[in-house]
């Protein structure tokens, strides 16, 4: 017999073939390689990547954090030349 599909089971399946675009700052934290609790620490100074703030919610969007880490990318052999 086959079971009908609910409302609620086609979103939780939508949402595992779905990638994500943004991130919880938990996730977001261990994505650039942080301890739990960096990013939330960069907003509050004011500094570290732009956030969407939706509600209380705060998240990352991934291509906002790939840019951020391209920015920090140092590259040693344009340094040792300079």
């Amino acid at each position: 017999m086959k079971r009908k599909a609910t409302k609620n089971s086609r979103a939780t399946t939508a949402a595992a073939t779905i990638s994500p675009v943004a991130l919880s700052s938990r996730d977001a934290d261990l994505y650039i390689g942080k301890k739990d609790g960096y990013l939330k620490k960069q907003r509050q100074l004011g500094t570290g990547p732009a956030y969407v703030k939706l509600g209380r919610s705060v998240s990352y969007l991934i291509r906002t954090l790939d840019r951020h880490l391209d920015v920090h990318v140092v590259d040693v052999n344009r340094d040792a030349h300079a």
